[in-house]
């Protein structure tokens, strides 16, 4: 029997979370109509670099640390441990923040950064420290299951963040402008949340305990340093794939994986909403039965997966066409086509990944999920090296589903190993629908033009999904008994 209650508030939480960042993505997609060209290409080069600068040092003051958080705050036994976790989690936190700023800055001037560039990363180095007392309340409010009051925050800030930046860009004053406006949207989140945490009486205040905080590293360091081969793999990707195949070409490679990449925001989503469940439920899942939280969110994560990948081929001819217009650039539309379908063959394995990755979370295993996690980054990062190699850009977007297969096969197979029937997927529904969405993949790819070949190759993501399913134990031959009774119960009547 599976343990726990259906609760729609997380699926509500879950739309919640990923439906208002899309809705800020669609419309910051419209504002860069008016804030490229009002930079112009030196301005939105000043600009770029800093956040870039200031981004790659920004993962520094969470990495490891908010998952075990989450877990932690959901078996909480009061108000007294919730205040200790909070008050620890937010001063490690900030003292993370400070350090990466500092790095921020220093790479900065190391690599001779003019002026104007300077002055935005010591402004997007500043918004550091608010962003991570946002994302820390968010985490709290999450973990007590407020999904609501933390989308609805950062909906309020997205929007008025780029209404902000629209203003300054039209008023003339540039990257170092921008920069200010992008200050008032961790600022405002931070705000809103504190207010929320407040009204619910939930504590707001760091407190710094160094025994507390040299705990939470100890914690966090394998799963920190799994997660973190992950970022450097991905930063090496955007330094090598540029030089292999010139920058021209890299450009189509990233128009293919826009819309892509940010669909993983689904999976996060549901991860997000049922991760404080699915920590209350450990005891259970260490038998090896599954609650009624896993064996929700993993079906919902398996279905959202072949939706997506899906829903990404069956607009893929128009978003292109939407970025390459004229018709000199047909080439350039049919090659970011063909990486937008590759690269949407990693969704629905993506999406199971991070379902198992939680699971191990949950039962405390986050060690071994890291393990998983770092291993799968570094054979995907040499599968996509050798793959452009070989192949270009294409290479480069089969290996981003290799390095997904790689991630969902390990992991999957940990968590199977650890938690047993826990970690299955209740396939069988999922499966039908995964190989229903196979037939619509292949026909949607012929008609877009991508030939029977890449027709073949993307029909691959909804079988390879539940072909992988079943090896991993999903499909129970229970359960395929249990559906032939009910099917010769159905024609019996």
């Amino acid at each position: 029997a599976r343990a726990g209650s259906p609760s729609g508030g997380r699926i509500a939480g879950a739309t919640w979370l990923s439906g208002t960042p899309l809705v800020v993505n669609a419309i910051s997609l419209l504002a860069n109509l008016v804030i490229i060209p009002g930079l112009g290409q030196d301005g939105w080069g000043a600009w770029s670099t800093a956040v870039g600068l200031s981004g790659a040092t920004t993962f520094l003051t969470g990495i490891g640390l908010r998952p075990l958080f989450i877990r932690a705050l959901a078996r909480a036994a009061g108000p007294a441990e919730r205040e200790r976790l909070v008050g620890a989690q937010l001063a490690l936190r900030l003292m993370f923040a400070r350090g990466a700023g500092a790095i921020a800055i220093l790479i900065g001037l190391l690599l001779g950064y003019s002026a104007t560039i300077m002055t935005c990363v010591a402004i997007a180095a500043t918004g550091i420290i608010p962003a991570v007392v946002w994302t820390t309340f968010s985490d709290v409010l999450n973990a007590e299951e407020a999904f609501r009051a933390s989308a609805l925050a950062t909906l309020v800030s997205g929007l008025v963040l780029t209404g902000a930046t629209v203003v300054v860009v039209l008023a003339g004053l540039g990257p170092v402008g921008v920069a200010g406006a992008y200050f008032i949207g961790p600022l405002l989140t931070a705000l809103q949340l504190g207010v929320a945490m407040r009204r619910r009486g939930l504590p707001v205040r760091p407190h710094w305990d160094r025994a507390e905080m040299r705990r939470l590293v100890r914690e966090a360091r394998l799963t920190a340093a799994g997660d973190g081969i992950g970022v450097v793999v991905t930063r090496l990707r955007d330094v090598y794939i540029p030089a292999l195949v010139t920058p021209p070409v890299y450009g189509l490679y990233v128009t293919g994986q826009l819309l892509v990449s940010r669909l993983n925001i689904v999976g996060d989503a549901l991860i997000t909403a049922y991760a404080p469940g699915l920590a209350r439920d450990h005891e259970v899942l260490r038998t090896g039965r599954p609650s009624w939280a896993s064996a929700t969110v993993m079906r919902l994560l398996m279905l959202s997966g072949i939706i997506l990948a899906v829903g990404s081929l069956a607009v893929a001819a128009w978003f292109t066409g939407l970025i390459y217009r004229e018709a000199d650039e047909a080439a350039a539309r049919h090659a970011a086509l063909v990486v937008m379908a590759i690269t949407s063959l990693s969704l629905p394995l993506a999406t199971l990944q991070m379902g198992w990755r939680q699971l191990l979370i949950a039962v405390d295993e986050h060690d071994l999920a890291a393990r998983c996690a770092g291993t799968a980054a570094l054979v995907g990062g040499v599968a996509t090296f050798g793959l452009t190699l070989l192949d270009g850009v294409r290479g480069a977007a089969f290996g981003v589903v290799v390095a997904a297969v790689a991630a969902a096969a390990l992991t999957g197979r940990a968590a199977w190993r650890v938690l047993g029937q826990a970690a299955a997927v209740p396939a069988l529904g999922a499966g039908t629908a995964a190989l229903l969405a196979g037939l619509a993949v292949a026909a949607l790819a012929i008609r877009l033009g991508i030939g029977v070949g890449g027709a073949m190759a993307t029909v691959l993501a909804p079988v390879l999904t539940i072909a992988l399913v079943i090896a991993l134990g999903g499909v129970q031959p229970a359960e395929l008994r249990e559906l032939a009774t009910r099917l010769r119960r159905r024609r019996a009547g």
